[in-house]
């Protein structure tokens, strides 16, 4: 995961994306966390509809892994 950062010294929106693990030595060189809001849900914005590829619902052999070899004799006993 990564966290948001700016240095004091810099415009405020200039910003830079760090991992977790580098946060240590970047504060230690003057960078601060930036606080991101969480980003609202818009009330007029529909709810994604979750529907299935057209193709594997007209084809359902497509969906049917087959074997790649038949069976030997020895299998068979």
């Amino acid at each position: 995961m990564t966290v948001r950062m700016r240095h004091p010294e810099l415009p405020e929106d200039q910003q830079i994306d760090v991992f977790e693990t580098a946060v240590p030595m970047h504060r230690a060189a003057g960078w601060v966390v930036v606080e991101e809001p969480e980003p609202e849900p818009k009330a007029d914005d529909p709810a994604p509809i979750l529907t299935p590829p057209a193709a594997a619902e007209a084809s359902p052999e497509l969906t049917v892994r087959k074997s790649r070899r038949a069976a030997s004799d020895k299998e068979n006993d």
